[in-house]
């Protein structure tokens, strides 16, 4: 079988689906579109509400990893045009006539019924009470061990934790939770605990027990601006300590 004849055997076969509508400027917010690689007659359908500048490709991470490894054979169709509440109900509507889930050629792993469930704040805050259980963390800490085995994945990670955007976001995060006081105090009470001092430094033992982490740290102790830092934070600690002194003999004088 050539590629026309495969072609036209999948266009006979979603016949009834297929009704095409061109995109064109129009009053609408919303799209559904077909995505099919004609050499594999693999496929995958979704919805997108349009935004500026758009240059929306698909949110499946199934289509997304077949797709990026040739984007040029994949063709893309728009099937209808309107608000996000209709791109939403017509796309359910051709995945579950065509069972999306079952079709061994489809990228789509669920058949999306609509409408869609919206989590309720009491839906969310059960789901948060779940995983704040025991078992639950215990089990989500054996998956990212598992994970992190790979020693691929492990650097992978590593490596995005390291980008300035990354380091940016996860200090402006930090910075917003310590602006709580009730927060501040409680990180710095559970710090404090004779079990969590006792770990904090099993861990640093263990840690600068590699010559080349010793070495790395000192080294990094030793620039200008460390010492520099080092210095200001000192004066600063004394110059505290000579100023509740004074104090003091102010007091009992």
């Amino acid at each position: 079988m050539n590629i026309v004849e495969m072609i036209n055997l999948y266009n006979f076969r979603n016949a009834k689906l297929r009704e095409i509508v061109l995109m064109y400027p129009g009053n609408y917010e919303a799209f559904v579109y077909e995505w099919i690689n004609p050499y594999t007659l693999e496929w995958y359908v979704g919805w997108h509400k349009i935004e500026e500048n758009d240059a929306y490709i698909a949110s499946g991470k199934y289509f997304l990893h077949e797709y990026y490894k040739g984007p040029s054979f994949w063709v893309r169709t728009i099937l209808m045009t309107g608000s996000a509440e209709e791109a939403q109900a017509y796309e359910s509507k051709v995945l579950c006539e065509r069972n999306a889930k079952d079709d061994p050629l489809s990228l789509n792993r669920t058949n999306n019924t609509f409408p869609y469930y919206t989590l309720t704040d009491k839906d969310k805050a059960k789901m948060r009470a779940a995983m704040r259980t025991t078992e639950a963390r215990a089990k989500m800490s054996a998956l990212k061990r598992k994970h992190f085995e790979n020693p691929e994945a492990r650097a992978k990670h590593l490596a995005a934790l390291q980008t300035p955007e990354a380091r940016a976001k996860r200090s402006a995060l930090v910075k917003k939770y310590y602006e709580n006081p009730e927060a501040r105090a409680k990180v710095r009470a559970a710090m404090r605990t004779p079990e969590a001092r006792a770990k904090m430094s099993a861990l640093k033992k263990k840690h600068f027990e590699n010559p080349e982490t010793r070495a790395k740290h000192l080294a990094a102790l030793q620039t200008p601006e460390v010492r520099a830092k080092r210095s200001a934070l000192k004066k600063k600690h004394w110059a505290k300590r000579k100023k509740r002194s004074q104090s003091l003999e102010d007091f009992f004088a």
